[in-house]
């Protein structure tokens, strides 16, 4: 059974579930341990979602563009998930776009400094372009 989590978009494999345990949480899998225990299958059902594989994925190119791939369990699929260029939807594949054009533009203007998040302190008062990008990758739900 594979499980996605619906903020993270994170898909997992468990194996069972220890009803008869519920302090135990999900058990058969142990990357899914640090995740924490869950009381009921209601708390679970908060945070995740069954997962079915789907039959074609979208990816983004080296220069930007947006593929379409066949899901076949390859290397190639799998190291794309293994970084998150693995989308269920062109939709989600093009947000994922944006976002990556937004941090350049932060990062270019020094609003965004290095690989960490750092708010350069001179950025007082953004524009709404900046607001904008900064909305789109730190604030809000998706």
């Amino acid at each position: 059974m594979k499980l996605k989590n619906k903020k993270t978009g994170e898909i997992i494999e468990v194996e069972s579930l220890d009803v008869d345990s519920p302090t135990e949480g999900i058990v058969g899998i142990p990357s899914f341990d640090r995740k924490g225990s869950y009381n009921s299958l209601a708390e679970l059902n908060e945070e995740w979602e069954d997962y079915e594989y789907p039959e074609e994925y979208w990816y983004i190119d080296y220069d930007g563009g947006i593929l379409c791939g066949e899901s076949d369990d390859s290397s190639a699929e799998k190291m794309m998930i293994s970084i998150g260029n693995h989308f269920d939807s062109l939709e989600e594949a093009e947000k994922a776009v944006e976002k990556l054009k937004a941090w350049k533009r932060l990062k270019d203007k020094g609003i965004i400094n290095g690989n960490v998040f750092t708010m350069n302190l001179n950025w007082c008062k953004p524009d709404d372009d900046d607001w904008n990008d900064y909305q789109l990758l730190f604030g809000g739900e998706e």
